[in-house]
């Protein structure tokens, strides 16, 4: 585990030489400079059990990522909760995902935070080599950005006892 200097971190996913797939670095950088040293930053290009490590004993995490499954169209903006990876399997033991290292971390006693969110945008099914994002998902960046400020500000404001 990490030495923490905040209680919140964004966990930005992505690849940056495979087009769309790097949106979630792409928000990641311009929320990282908007916020700095209010939240600690990390970058991956990895997912599943090899993210354990990067947000236990936080309090928040935000995860970005793109997503390539599902019928929605490109830039469709997806925000996941913790509770939705509670009953989700992977088919092998080898294709370990995001629900799969949730599950491990309760069973090995990791702290995982309560408050996970994990914002994802659709992108085309097959990411393609190139630099940069393509032009339906460069137009829905500016709501995936809007989406990620309402929630790392709603977990900024203090908690005042009643």
């Amino acid at each position: 585990m990490h030495n923490h200097s905040n209680s919140t971190i964004i966990l930005a996913l992505g690849n940056d030489i495979m087009g769309d797939d790097g949106v979630g670095l792409v928000a990641g950088r311009i929320l990282h400079q908007e916020f700095g040293d209010e939240l600690d930053y990390i970058e991956a290009a990895v997912g599943g059990i090899d993210l354990i490590e990067d947000f236990s004993g936080y309090e928040h995490v935000i995860l970005l990522d793109a997503i390539a499954t599902g019928n929605a169209p490109a830039g469709t903006i997806y925000e996941l909760s913790r509770s939705d990876f509670e009953n989700v399997s992977a088919p092998s033991p080898h294709a370990t995902g995001l629900a799969e290292a949730l599950q491990l971390a309760r069973e090995l006693a990791i702290p995982v935070p309560e408050e996970f969110v994990v914002l994802a945008i659709k992108i085309d099914s097959i990411p393609e080599l190139k630099v940069g994002l393509g032009e339906i998902i460069q137009e829905a960046l500016p709501a995936y950005l809007q989406k990620a400020r309402t929630i790392l500000r709603e977990w900024a404001k203090p908690v005042f006892a009643e």
